[in-house]
């Protein structure tokens, strides 16, 4: 008999947050998360104390995902407008 998987809190949790991304927090329910893992809603419980730990991990989860992706469009748009003016710098100078 192959070994049970062993559930995680970051598999719970990355797992909800797919859901929560895709169709809402509404989705979001023990049932729902348990059968997307295979398993039962034990580990979901034994991790989270319940449901309003999870969504409330999962809030903030969003909010350092949106964070981040704002962090990282603020750094290309720096490096866009740094290289524009290089090249129209290097345009100008040519002249």
């Amino acid at each position: 008999m192959p070994p049970k998987q062993r559930i995680t809190r970051e598999m719970i949790l990355e797992r909800s947050f797919e859901m929560f991304c895709r169709e809402g927090m509404e989705a979001v329910n023990a049932r729902s998360v348990a059968k997307a893992l295979n398993c039962s809603t034990q580990p979901i419980f034994s991790y989270f104390s319940g449901m309003d730990d999870l969504k409330s991990s999962l809030e903030m989860k969003a909010k350092e995902t949106f964070e981040e992706a704002l962090e990282l469009a603020e750094w290309y748009d720096d490096a866009f407008v740094a290289w524009i003016q290089g090249e129209y710098q290097v345009r100008v100078g040519a002249f």
